[in-house]
């Protein structure tokens, strides 16, 4: 599988990348309770923000953003489909960002997650 799969910047004002963040709502929702979920709305096309894609043959199967806060990076809408889950993308995906981190200078990232995400929890 890794032959055909890439990972990197592209813009997520696409109805593309609009369907995998749907997708990626729909399933917190139904990991968590509404009222146990901080909804915030994170551009993830603004200036201050490199958005990742994950592609298989073309394929969108997966993103991440790094926001660049003031002292370190915060990783926001990791997200990846069902059926690539367990095969090394997420790991992959992380390691590009703080690739792409350490290249812009920023030294500290953080994630924030559920205790529902044991996968997350892990990276």
């Amino acid at each position: 599988m890794s032959a055909t799969i890439t990972i990197a910047v592209e813009r997520a004002d696409t109805d593309e990348v609009r369907q995998l963040l749907l997708e990626r709502d729909t399933y917190f929702d139904h990991l968590y309770a509404r009222e146990d979920r901080v909804p915030t709305s994170v551009n993830v096309d603004g200036s201050d923000t490199a958005f990742f894609a994950v592609r298989n043959a073309g394929h969108l199967v997966g993103c991440g953003a790094l926001i660049r806060r003031e002292g370190y990076g915060e990783l926001k809408r990791f997200f990846v489909r069902e059926a690539f889950r367990g095969s090394g993308l997420g790991r992959r995906l992380l390691e590009t960002i703080e690739d792409h981190a350490r290249r812009n200078g920023c030294q500290l990232l953080r994630l924030e997650t559920g205790i529902l995400e044991p996968a997350a929890i892990a990276m």
